[in-house]
């Protein structure tokens, strides 16, 4: 059986666009971790229009972030007080050490 991942605020359609600052604010990251992680190859990312702005599918951005879903439901709570990246999500945009 397929795990299904629910994230709030995604569409439910796999083929829903998104622009890289609307996946950095539902993420709560940086655009520049969203640009990092395409670059990376982390993240499958398309480029539209004459500007060949990024664009990315919600199916790729759930399979994205289906390995930084806690089974639990709840996202463990920030273990420090400085700036320093500390999810694996930020670590592995950012590409910061594991």
């Amino acid at each position: 059986m397929t795990e299904t991942v629910t994230i709030k605020g995604l569409t439910g359609d796999p083929d829903a666009i998104w622009g890289v600052g609307k996946v950095a604010t539902l993420f709560q990251v940086s655009a520049a971790a969203i640009y990092a992680a395409v670059e990376k190859g982390h993240l499958k990312a398309y480029r539209l229009g004459p500007k060949g702005q990024i664009r990315i599918r919600e199916a790729d951005l759930v399979d994205w972030i289906k390995p930084y879903v806690p089974t639990s439901g709840r996202m463990p709570a920030r273990t420090t007080t400085d700036d320093a990246p500390q999810s694996p999500l930020e670590r592995d945009a950012l590409g910061g050490p594991q």
